[in-house]
């Protein structure tokens, strides 16, 4: 293997953790806390960590079929990411006036 494909596969990995971690905490500590009866603190994830190791990932891997198939499945898990941010703004109740 390419030196860079190993970093790249390295980096696109701990993206991916990162994301699969952003997104326990979003959606699965909150109900599983609550489930067992505990007390549920708020915590964050790592903003923009998951986003920028997967798009450096899928750069060192030239942006080939699988790394970016991989890499938007990535994008779509990873909820402290800028999608999810777009998300949640388009979310939120409209503020104007007399509405």
């Amino acid at each position: 293997m390419i030196p860079s494909t190993v970093v790249g596969i390295t980096i696109l990995a701990f993206g991916g953790l990162i994301a699969l971690g952003n997104f326990y905490l979003s959606f699965l500590r909150i109900p599983l806390y609550r489930s067992m009866g505990r007390k549920v603190k708020w915590v964050s994830g790592f903003p923009i960590v998951g986003f920028v190791a997967t798009v450096l990932g899928v750069a060192l891997l030239g942006f080939s079929l699988p790394s970016l198939c991989l890499g938007a499945a990535t994008l779509l898990v990873d909820t402290c990411g800028p999608l999810w941010f777009v998300v949640a703004l388009l979310r939120q109740p409209s503020k104007r006036r007399g509405a």
